[in-house]
């Protein structure tokens, strides 16, 4: 068993990640996730208000996106999107999570392509915050030598 510690990475401080997800008790996993690691955070709770942020507000730094939130767009919608420029170039390369309880061939096939990273929501809160943790900043391992997590 490994413990992990994750110290806030000043590169990242103050950079804010849009989180949409209908769900509210995710939604609000997401943020408390994001928060301890130094970030600050959008939420949403549909996929309209999601591509409205995401045309509108120019310091989103990432983005943790539900992919069967209604209504509105999809999450692997939004990242489809976000990689051919719908909402602007300076985006494009923003580091996008994709969250479900499972994806279909379809979608995993698109979130590879598209770069993105697949998180399943049901994931344990040490693998969860890995998982953010890589796609927005490096954590810092701290514990058993040798051991993996």
């Amino acid at each position: 068993m490994c413990e992990i510690s994750y110290r806030k990475n000043k590169q990242f401080m103050n950079k804010k990640i849009l989180v949409a997800d209908d769900d509210e008790v995710f939604r609000n996993k997401h943020r408390a996730s994001l928060e301890s690691l130094g970030y600050q955070v959008h939420s949403v709770d549909n996929g309209y208000d999601a591509s409205r942020v995401l045309l509108t507000e120019e310091d989103i730094h990432g983005a943790v996106l539900d992919n069967n939130m209604k209504p509105g767009d999809r999450g692997v919608q939004i990242l489809d999107g976000i990689r051919n420029g719908v909402y602007g170039q300076s985006k494009q390369n923003l580091p996008v999570v994709i969250c479900s309880n499972g994806l279909d061939i379809r979608d995993k096939i698109l979130v590879g392509v598209r770069k993105g990273v697949y998180l399943q929501k049901s994931a344990d809160q040490e693998r969860y915050a890995r998982v953010l943790r890589g796609a927005f900043g490096d954590p810092v391992e701290t514990g058993v030598a040798g051991a993996s997590g």
